[in-house]
């Protein structure tokens, strides 16, 4: 149950950092660069397309990969 918990917590730290990035990627937009509120949510949405993106392709290519890896250390 530790090892789990420990596991997750990993994971809970990771994400809350992920998505505040959201909150102040949008202030420091406005503040830094005066975007505009549409220009803001665009960013934000490539933001996260590029975000799903990178998730999708470096899973497929860590599956693709480090199956080689792990073999030869086993």
């Amino acid at each position: 149950m530790l090892r789990i918990l420990g596991s997750v917590s990993v994971t809970t730290i990771w994400a809350i950092s992920m998505y505040a990035l959201y909150v102040y990627l949008g202030a420091a937009l406005y503040s830094e660069n005066r975007f505009s509120s549409s220009e803001i949510a665009l960013a934000v949405t490539f933001y996260g397309i590029g975000a799903v993106l990178g998730s999708l392709i470096s899973g497929q290519f860590t599956d693709r990969f480090e199956k080689v890896r792990f073999r030869k250390l086993c």
